[in-house]
């Protein structure tokens, strides 16, 4: 899927580009497991009223899954990284969505130098709603100029655990390993 923005006004401006995808709230983001695992949460930027703790979460070897809890009683919740394998996903009864954007984290981001982050509230529809985020650099777009982000999305059958997921994705994504995060090949 290709996003854009087309600078429409007389002057540059510099802008990043967002690619968000809202998901039905309840499901179960799955992210690679890059982190040390004494300090899970090692590189990510919580933001402001977001507290770690406050939704469940479950390492493995291959990914961290964190439980959605948007809905009206809850408080937002968001966090940010920088993600060098550049996909995240996300669970429920109705399948994995698997979502990519290339990285480019050798330029200048939007919210703190990440290119990826996840939000979980109470804002949106009755039951409130989950959203993958893909940032793209921060650009100088001049007037008539538009900037892009691809994003590559995957379904996946909901009979797969946290563990397939992260495996198809690396898969589908043409990976050797879910680890390349932390460096590895």
């Amino acid at each position: 899927m290709r996003h854009g923005l087309a600078n429409a006004g007389e002057a540059a401006h510099e802008v990043g580009i967002w690619a968000i995808v809202a998901c039905q709230p309840g499901g179960t983001w799955i992210v690679p497991r890059v982190f040390d695992p004494g300090s899970p949460w090692s590189g990510f930027q919580f933001w402001p009223g977001s507290q770690p703790d406050s939704r469940p979460m479950v390492l493995s070897d291959a990914a961290i899954t964190i439980a959605s809890q948007a809905g009206r009683s809850v408080s937002d919740w968001k966090v940010g990284w920088r993600s060098t394998a550049g996909w995240v996903a996300y669970r429920t009864a109705a399948g994995c969505l698997v979502a990519w954007a290339q990285p480019a984290l050798d330029e200048r981001l939007p919210e703190g130098g990440h290119n990826l982050a996840l939000y979980d509230g109470r804002h949106g529809p009755p039951e409130g709603r989950s959203e993958l985020e893909h940032m793209g650099p921060l650009r100088q777009v001049p007037p008539g100029g538009t900037l892009h982000l691809d994003q590559y999305l995957a379904l996946l059958p909901t009979t797969a655990s946290a563990e397939d997921c992260a495996h198809a994705a690396v898969r589908i994504l043409g990976w050797r390993n879910i680890r390349r995060d932390a460096g590895e090949n």
